[in-house]
């Protein structure tokens, strides 16, 4: 947590910092630990563009929701303040909340029927991996685990993901009711 803070950033002379940050805050949101919103949260008033976009993202692949921001949009700052009040109500609604509890909520909130990530939402995750973004992504990871499996790259389609575990749970339907 503390490469998100500027004042602790000392990268080596061939290094910007601003790389080295961004490169802290993406690895944050991969991290997927619910413990850093509150850093990242503190990054959306930044005035690096960069660093707010890249803040936004991690944050929405956090928790699985994203506030309409206008993190790449310079000019509006009112929104920027709006979309983290967002998150902030948010936060002090599920605080640390197990992630999955995040997840979830993101998935309804996106308009699928997941009330936890486990067989029971089996199809309404692999219907969200055709979502893209955030909710595909993390519907990928939910099904992986699910099946125990590891996930597939993030390099495929979100068509062919969503084809790929319609046919992995398909061939498995009484295991996955």
């Amino acid at each position: 947590l503390s490469l998100l803070d500027a004042s602790c950033v000392a990268p080596p002379p061939d290094l910007d910092a601003a790389f080295v940050r961004s490169f802290a805050i993406v690895a944050a949101g991969r991290a997927r630990r619910v413990e850093v919103v509150p850093s990242l949260l503190a990054l959306l008033d930044s005035k690096d563009r960069v660093l707010r976009v890249d803040a936004a993202e991690s944050v929405a692949l956090l928790t699985n929701i994203d506030v309409d921001g206008k993190w790449d949009d310079d000019a509006a700052a009112e929104a920027h303040a709006k979309g983290r009040l967002a998150y902030e109500d948010l936060w002090r609604k599920f605080g640390k909340s197990p992630r999955d509890m995040w997840l979830a909520e993101g998935f309804r909130r996106a308009g699928f029927r997941v009330r936890a990530l486990d067989r029971t939402s089996v199809w309404e995750l692999v219907r969200a991996t055709a979502g893209g973004g955030h909710v595909g992504m993390n519907a990928r990871d939910a099904l992986a685990r699910i099946a125990d499996e590891p996930p597939v790259p993030r390099s495929m389609s979100t068509t062919d993901a969503c084809g790929y575990y319609a046919w992995f749970f398909n061939a498995r339907r009484r295991k996955f009711r």
